[in-house]
């Protein structure tokens, strides 16, 4: 056989050979390398092939062993490769900001990151000798490495904003008199939990609205975290005020807060575009009301206080659009108060 028939028979699964092997390798460059090696090396053996099995099943073989080859010339990977990947992304903010523009503009940024499996066969198996990591080469088309979607999953998907609530049992946030006495005495002590301690570090982003703002930089600056669990968190992250009157947002001795002004929904959108944990909203009622009826929460904590004030100020009001709701997390605590977290 001439090599120009050769290649015409070569090219008939030359691109099912190249899924194969990028499958194999993960890596672009030894797929288009190992691709022209498989093809020298089955020309320069075509007299030995026998017709015992199909061609393309006898050239598979060819580039299965050199693939062999070259992954043993090479280190299997860490176990927390996928894990060290990620967060040197993360930490590179003009690289993280580039993979972000990829996944907005490109094709493939429609994928649906929370259906992809977190560890898919192609990066799993590099932490495999290589006998198994051949052995566990997936089928189908070829895929991209789940690398990058893992980085994408870290830094892409839509952060949650979460409106958190203390409330009467007869459904009132404050009281007559606009005061809080009914649940003040309890939040350090039900934020010392071991559940809300874990929750708290799922949160990077605090929004107040212009009074809470004035009540909470009166209160949390000067407490110390052996104080209580929730300064630590109020003090360190960020916090952004809606307020178009206010010039500046003091933080004690902390980073003062940013101020956001004009549009508070259109500032919400985009904060919630942006990569980072989730987005709380701590009392600040008008804001929260605000964002509710723009459809703009993904989540309610409320936490039902055991306290009847008779009237007051609610936070559901006929104005919220209809919305049914998923709970997720039922918690009791000894001071009586029950947390409830519904999601959308």
């Amino acid at each position: 056989m001439d090599i120009v028939s050769f290649q015409a028979l070569f090219a008939e699964f030359q691109h099912q050979l190249k899924s194969y092997l990028y499958r194999l390798l993960a890596d672009r460059n030894d797929v288009e390398d190992l691709t022209h090696d498989t093809f020298i090396r089955a020309y320069d053996k075509i007299d030995s092939f026998n017709q015992g099995s199909s061609l393309k099943t006898w050239v598979f073989k060819i580039a299965t062993h050199l693939a062999y080859d070259l992954l043993r010339q090479r280190k299997r990977w860490q176990l927390e490769a996928q894990d060290q990947a990620r967060q040197f992304v993360l930490d590179n903010p003009d690289l993280k900001q580039a993979c972000r523009i990829v996944h907005a503009t490109s094709p493939a940024g429609a994928y649906e990151i929370k259906e992809h499996i977190d560890f898919c066969f192609i990066c799993i198996s590099k932490t495999l000798p290589v006998e198994n990591q051949v052995a566990l080469i997936p089928s189908g088309k070829s895929r991209r490495c789940c690398c990058s979607l893992i980085i994408f999953k870290s830094i892409n998907i839509m952060r949650k904003v979460i409106v958190s609530e203390w409330i009467t049992l007869d459904g009132y946030v404050s009281d007559r008199n606009g005061q809080l006495d009914f649940f003040a005495p309890l939040v350090r002590q039900t934020y010392a939990e071991a559940d809300q301690e874990k929750f708290l570090a799922t949160i990077d982003t605090i929004l107040l609205g212009r009074k809470t703002y004035e009540q909470f930089s009166q209160i949390w600056p000067d407490r110390s975290p052996d104080e209580a669990v929730l300064a630590d968190r109020m003090n360190r992250v960020k916090k952004v005020v809606f307020s178009n009157t206010l010039k500046d947002a003091p933080w004690g001795k902390w980073p003062n807060a940013e101020i956001a002004k004009g549009n508070a929904i259109a500032n919400v959108k985009q904060l919630k575009s942006l990569p980072g944990k989730n987005i709380i909203v701590w009392a600040s009622i008008f804001l929260a009301q605000a964002m509710m009826k723009e459809d703009l929460v993904d989540e309610y904590h409320i936490f039902l206080c055991p306290a009847l004030t008779g009237g007051g100020r609610k936070l559901f009001t006929e104005e919220i659009n209809p919305t049914t709701l998923k709970l997720s997390v039922v918690s009791h605590y000894d001071t009586g108060i029950v947390s409830l977290y519904y999601k959308k």
